[in-house]
């Protein structure tokens, strides 16, 4: 009969394990194994012909990521699913604009050997001005990532993306181009309490374009 076994914490996990009848006995066998916590992926950019409601969400079983449509610079509330299909919590947006013309978007492995999908990886959102999303989600520690890729020559230098929850807030280290970035994510931790929020914004007035692929929220 199969057994089950609790484990605590998250990380790596070497499980240890013998099999006993009445008459005989194994030796011991080990595994190792990644204990994770409940993950989302949310991913921008999608549109109409993707079966998804107006300024709505949907759970991909084949991508295990939400796929998010927006048709307008915010306001509706946004369901978030884990990779596992479970919901995890909801976010609103505004100042960020609908999917991104094809020029914004990005290029693809053609193998699906990126970070994350090719789906992900060529769908965006944007904002040109400053892009809040307002996430609620339950009180914890997470791990947020956030995940830039794009065809477009911009200079995201003068950017900052800056994610805040009850008084303390931390900036994601982004790199200077976003070409052809199949791989890189830049990724922060914080206790939410009552909620976290995101803010893209620029000083370069040169380079206002800011593009929004895709945010794993990982809960620790």
């Amino acid at each position: 009969n199969p057994a089950t076994l609790a484990v605590s914490g998250t990380g790596s996990k070497t499980i240890y394990a013998k099999v006993k009848t009445d008459t005989e006995e194994s030796g011991v066998s080990s595994a190792s194994i990644e204990v994770t916590g409940l993950s989302a992926v949310l991913s921008f950019g999608w549109d109409y012909t993707s079966g998804i409601p107006s300024n709505g969400s949907l759970y991909d079983p084949d991508l295990r990521v939400t796929r998010v449509r927006q048709s307008s610079t915010g306001g509706d509330t946004i369901a978030i699913y884990n990779k596992d299909g479970s919901r995890l919590g909801t976010f609103t947006i505004s100042g960020i604009d609908k999917s991104n013309p094809a020029a914004y978007q990005g290029n693809v492995t053609g193998d699906n050997s990126g970070v994350y999908p090719d789906d992900v990886l060529m769908r965006s959102n944007y904002t040109n001005s400053v892009g809040v999303i307002n996430f609620n989600v339950p009180d914890g520690r997470y791990k947020f990532k956030v995940f830039i890729n794009t065809k477009r020559k911009s200079d995201y230098s003068g950017a900052s993306y800056v994610l805040e929850s009850g008084g303390a807030s931390l900036s994601f280290v982004l790199r200077p181009s976003y070409v052809d970035n199949f791989h890189d994510v830049s990724e922060v931790t914080l206790d939410v309490a009552g909620g976290a929020v995101l803010t893209m914004s620029t000083t370069d007035t040169r380079n206002t374009i800011l593009a929004i692929n895709a945010i794993e929220i990982e809960r620790l």
